[in-house]
């Protein structure tokens, strides 16, 4: 069996086991321990954090993607493109989370009347938000190294298990 295929087997596999531990998930656990609005709480503190972690990227996802091959170098480590690559997206981070502090006001605003909850979670976004990026970035940099059975791993089993 050649790489790709042996590859796409394990990965194919391990995204069906996430699939099934993600329905567990959503219809064992998280109804038997959380009520409805700390689910929702979480589904919104995940999604602001996910939609936040792209725009931190920079666009850096597509860069790595397409300037990997010039920088590609085993006895030099790449040429310090993954350590460049991380130090852009720093930025942008702490730029777009300088921008998200800004808009506290804004942001309690919209939730002091109907759901406070959000506003006491508030300060969990943009760790949220930086661990979601770095883990795009991780997953990008394995993908660019032909190691796609370690993102399916780490997004579907990883993310999903209770």
């Amino acid at each position: 069996m050649g790489l790709v295929i042996r590859q796409s087997f394990k990965s194919t596999l391990l995204t069906y086991v996430g699939v099934g531990l993600g329905a567990l998930n959503l219809l064992f656990f998280f109804p038997r321990y959380l009520n409805p609005e700390l689910i929702g709480l979480r589904e919104l503190l995940l999604g602001v954090a996910l939609s936040l972690s792209i725009f931190t990227q920079l666009g850096m996802q597509s860069a790595m993607s397409r300037f990997f091959p010039y920088f590609q170098d085993e006895q030099r480590q790449h040429n310090g493109f993954l350590l460049f690559t991380l130090g852009v997206v720093t930025l942008g981070l702490l730029g777009f989370g300088g921008v998200f502090w800004g808009l506290q006001g804004l942001w309690e605003g919209l939730f002091a009347d109907k759901s406070a909850a959000v506003n006491a979670y508030w300060g969990m976004i943009l760790p949220l938000t930086g661990m979601m990026m770095l883990q795009n970035v991780l997953e990008i940099w394995a993908r660019l190294h032909y190691r796609i059975v370690v993102n399916a791993l780490l997004r579907e089993i990883g993310l999903r298990w209770p």
